[in-house]
């Protein structure tokens, strides 16, 4: 298939993903130009049901014309204010698999910092469990400051450089 003129990639987080979700459950999936040329669904911070969209999940490092999801929490930490289960999508943002293999440190590139600098390479690995994201954050005094167990507000930041290298790699591959 050949690459379509104008492709279209979308980000989103938080409520943002629940109005990309109904942008393409509404009216991207109905044009058939349009559907074509939707390449990525960053569709980030939301509980997504595997059936939920017209597209199919991303489950692989290098696939296009599919969506990508992820909740960050802390590992071993089931929240009670927001669902999951098997059927909610979860991509690992450093493997980019749906997987639920603990991902090697290695592979992290690194934190984006509020100063827009990247830090703290190869400290982060993550797992997927029943639509989650497990973060195990170092053992570090600048991370002690989170008291969250809900990474929410860091779902993108935290793996700033993988998404980065891996969009590279997919729009290389369309």
């Amino acid at each position: 298939e050949n690459t379509p003129s104008n492709p279209i990639i979308i980000a989103s987080h938080s409520q943002g993903t629940n109005h990309a979700v109904r942008l393409i459950n509404e009216y991207i999936s109905l044009n058939k130009n349009l559907k074509k040329r939707l390449v990525l669904s960053y569709l980030i911070g939301m509980d997504i049901k595997k059936n939920e969209l017209q597209m199919k999940v991303c489950e692989s490092t290098n696939e296009s014309n599919c969506f990508m999801s992820w909740r960050s929490f802390n590992e071993n930490y089931y929240p009670r204010k927001w669902r999951y289960a098997s059927n909610i999508v979860s991509v690992n943002p450093i493997t980019f698999y749906t997987d639920s293999l603990w991902s090697n440190k290695d592979h992290h590139m690194g934190i984006l910092m509020p100063n827009q600098k990247i830090r703290f390479k190869k400290t982060i690995t993550t797992r997927n469990n029943l639509g989650m994201l497990w973060v195990k954050l170092p053992k570090n005094m600048i991370f002690k400051r989170f008291k969250s167990k809900n990474y929410h507000r860091a779902d993108y930041n935290l793996f700033w450089l993988n998404i980065r290298e891996n969009l590279k790699e997919r729009l290389s591959k369309i």
